[in-house]
């Protein structure tokens, strides 16, 4: 998913968006890429709690910055407000027609909500779509992986990513979540372990692996990968309960 080309449309629409992406995690930063450092006034900010961070981005998409609206829609996604999430989506597909990054937020959004044939439609059209084959082909795994259905099919999709261009974060993270949801939780670990020695900023995969190795009984390490996650990112325990993974 090509979160750059979002932020640059999103840009030259003077009105004023991750992860997602199918992940999350670039388009989570657009505010902190666009803003500067200043993350106490933006909605990105990983030190507030969700929210404080609900709150900044309302007020922002309320004064008329664009960008805050991809933003706000995962924000709403990972509180549950399923409904607002995809509203904000429908807002911007609407005005700048569909792209992978916002194809993708919709389909993650469907799969979460448990509308699952919708989450596979909008994979399938994606399909069709500019991004590359690795991207397409990640697409399918995650939403899998997400929803928690299909999964045989999604590690099969995920592997043919693989296949194509071996240690790519996005789709060794796509896979751990398949892997955890299959109960492969020693697979999981290996693979979000690969994610953050292919990116260490990936928090998401850190709380994971915390997860992942109290399943497997280490509770030493599971309780400090967690507790580092979560003094990195208030809001990656509430994220990653989304996806099912839980301690």
């Amino acid at each position: 998913m090509k979160c750059a080309t979002l932020i640059l449309v999103l840009t030259a629409m003077a009105v004023f968006a991750t992860p997602a992406c199918a992940q999350s995690e670039a388009i989570k930063g657009m505010g902190r890429a666009m803003h500067g450092s200043d993350d106490a006034q933006w909605c990105g900010n990983p030190h507030a709690t969700l929210e404080k961070r609900v709150a900044f981005c309302e007020s922002a998409v309320k004064s008329g910055r664009m960008e805050a609206r991809a933003e706000l829609a995962q924000l709403y996604r990972v509180q549950g407000e399923y409904d607002a999430a995809l509203k904000m989506v429908g807002w911007l597909i609407d005005r700048i027609g569909g792209s992978a990054d916002l194809d993708s937020i919709q389909a993650e959004i469907y799969a979460q909500m448990g509308r699952f044939d919708d989450a596979r439609k909008v994979a399938d059209e994606m399909q069709h779509g500019p991004s590359d084959e690795v991207d397409k082909l990640n697409e399918q795994c995650w939403i899998r992986a997400v929803a928690g259905r299909e999964l045989e099919q999604g590690l099969a999709a995920c592997n043919q990513a693989l296949d194509v261009k071996k240690h790519t974060a996005d789709v060794l993270a796509s896979r751990a979540l398949v892997y955890f949801k299959l109960g492969r939780f020693q697979d999981a670990l290996a693979d979000y372990a690969m994610v953050l020695n292919e990116d260490d900023h990936r928090n998401s995969a850190r709380y994971a692996r915390g997860v992942v190795k109290l399943r497997l009984g280490d509770a030493e390490g599971g309780k400090k990968d967690i507790a580092d996650a979560t003094a990195r990112d208030l809001v990656v325990a509430r994220e990653m309960a989304g996806y099912g993974v839980t301690p």
